[in-house]
């Protein structure tokens, strides 16, 4: 049975250390951490982190929403 675009997208869990695309702050990100149902993001390389919601991270390599 196919998904929803909303099931795939909760589907999409990026791992500690993936580079994933924040949607809404339109830049990549490194996965920090991942709490209280908000990521915490940094630049690649290094940076200020901030907080991403789950429905605006995408994966950089094709396989998340």
């Amino acid at each position: 049975m196919a998904c929803t675009p909303e099931q795939a997208r909760e589907a999409y869990a990026p791992l500690i250390g993936e580079l994933v695309w924040d949607a809404a702050r339109k830049r990549v990100g490194e996965v920090m951490d991942h709490r209280w149902s908000l990521y915490r993001l940094r630049p690649p390389g290094g940076g200020v982190e901030w907080h991403a919601v789950p429905e605006s991270i995408r994966s950089l390599n094709g396989s998340g929403k």
